[in-house]
């Protein structure tokens, strides 16, 4: 099972975990990265109400613009 999806840049997207969002900040996922679409992490899970997800990327330092 996938549990999250890091690009060619390290950007961490499609979380299907909270639990797996620290250890992959951790090992050098990238929190500030935009995807195809100029969307971060953050922007992706609000999109999609993933409140879980939201909260544990701002807990790792996501920034809220």
């Amino acid at each position: 099972m996938i549990f999250a999806f890091l690009n060619s840049n390290n950007c961490l997207f499609k979380c299907k975990s909270a639990d797996v969002i620290e250890p992959l900040v951790a090992h050098g996922a990238s929190l500030t990265c935009l995807d195809e679409q100029e969307r971060s992490p953050l922007m992706y899970a609000a999109q999609r109400g993933n409140t879980p997800i939201i909260q544990a990327l701002v807990m790792c330092g996501a920034q809220v613009l």
